[in-house]
């Protein structure tokens, strides 16, 4: 299944029908270019208040406005499998802001998926050490104040977080595409491309690439071939599936579900049925177009 886990809700505007019906079509142009699962991202700042509360309205695709639902059935998808996810993320300042983030804390049990946007040495350091979170987002579009260093990423990645990458902030500028490509560079070169995933951070339409596209810019930016296939989606589900331990078990302990009492759709996706077959994504060795691809440490071909 492919996955783009950002696609970004708005919190303020002038006419917010009006951003969250562009929300909306940025996610029905995904859909379209064949990804299954889409997560909704809503960004607050500062210490997480008792007056938080979720500002993301999911509806069933049919119920969007009608142009986003046109550009989803487009392709004849028709009614296409598509998976909507809630996302939290909190932009850390300051360590004062960390006892507030905590497994425990009702709010974040409100969304799928709960992220973290370190801008300082400190607060990247409790990222990756301390804080439950299932992805760490990281705004690569501007000069970083701290490092990446073997230790740090490798203590996220043994705790099963996730790095993310935003592409959309390499169309602001000429700057900002130079900062996107040296940082994401760095990471991928210190996390050996593992545990790494790409999403568009869109907040329109514009802002959004198809799959092989996303692949291809992993492969420019230094993954292989296969950690590049896997940053729109093993690498995705891992973060969703993390999502769904922190929510539902305490520090990770098993929970045990009754598949007889799970609904269909959700021991579908769980076990990775119906969401997207072979010709879906070519690369996991199931496909004859695989095989033809050729060198894996080759960009996939646009084609």
């Amino acid at each position: 299944m492919l996955c783009d886990l950002n696609v970004q809700w708005p919190t303020s505007a002038v006419n917010m029908q009006a951003a969250i019906d562009a929300a909306r079509r940025a996610a029905a142009d995904l859909v379209s270019h064949g990804y299954h699962v889409v997560a909704f991202n809503q960004t607050v700042r500062g210490k997480l208040g008792a007056n938080l509360a979720s500002a993301i309205q999911l509806a069933d695709p049919a119920e969007w406005a009608g142009d986003a639902h046109l550009v989803m059935t487009a392709q004849g998808r028709g009614n296409v499998a598509i998976r909507q996810l809630k996302r939290l993320t909190v932009v850390l300042d300051d360590p004062s802001q960390l006892p507030s983030l905590n497994s425990t804390n009702a709010h974040l049990q409100e969304y799928d998926l709960f992220a973290v946007t370190p801008t300082n040495e400190k607060t990247w350091m409790a990222a990756c050490q301390q804080v439950d979170c299932d992805i760490i987002s990281l705004d690569l579009a501007q000069r970083l104040p701290f490092y990446f260093k073997h230790s740090l990423v490798g203590e996220a990645v043994r705790r099963g977080i996730v790095f993310e990458i935003c592409y959309s902030g390499a169309f602001k500028d000429s700057t900002a595409k130079r900062n996107l490509i040296a940082n994401a560079s760095n990471l991928l070169r210190v996390s050996k491309g593992k545990n790494v995933i790409l999403s568009s951070g869109a907040k329109s339409v514009l802002e959004t690439r198809g799959p092989l596209d996303v692949v291809n810019l992993a492969c420019l930016l230094g993954a292989n071939q296969d950690a590049a296939k896997h940053s729109i989606s093993t690498y995705c589900r891992a973060a969703i599936l993390h999502g769904e331990t922190r929510r539902a078990t305490y520090r990770a302990a098993a929970a045990v579900d009754s598949i007889a009492e799970t609904p269909a759709a959700d021991v579908a996706w769980k076990f990775g049925q119906d969401l997207g077959g072979s010709t879906d994504f070519v690369g996991f060795g199931d496909s004859d177009d695989d095989e033809d691809a050729g060198d894996d440490d080759e960009p996939m071909s646009l084609r």
